[in-house]
């Protein structure tokens, strides 16, 4: 889980999902999905942008614990105005 405080995020432009290989293909890949068309991209520096914008959200996410207890906490807010 992410959370935003200032700035854009690093995935408001759409939905992408990074697919790396090792060698011997050592290539990526880069899936674009947006609501009425999909791409993928594969030239050798198409998907750069999208890796940069994968390791900028992965330094911001969460960890799994702080995310459940983010979650809990959410939930919890919600019950008791229930």
């Amino acid at each position: 889980m992410t959370l935003c405080t200032s700035g854009a995020h690093a995935g408001t432009d759409g939905s992408f999902r990074l697919f790396t290989h090792p060698a011997p293909a050592d290539m990526d890949i880069c899936f674009l999905e947006q609501k009425a068309s999909r791409a993928f991209i594969e030239e050798e520096t198409g998907p750069e942008p999208y890796r940069v914008a994968a390791e900028h959200l992965r330094a911001q996410a969460l960890s799994s614990p702080e995310s459940m207890r983010m979650i809990a906490g959410i939930a919890a807010e919600f019950d008791s105005k229930g």
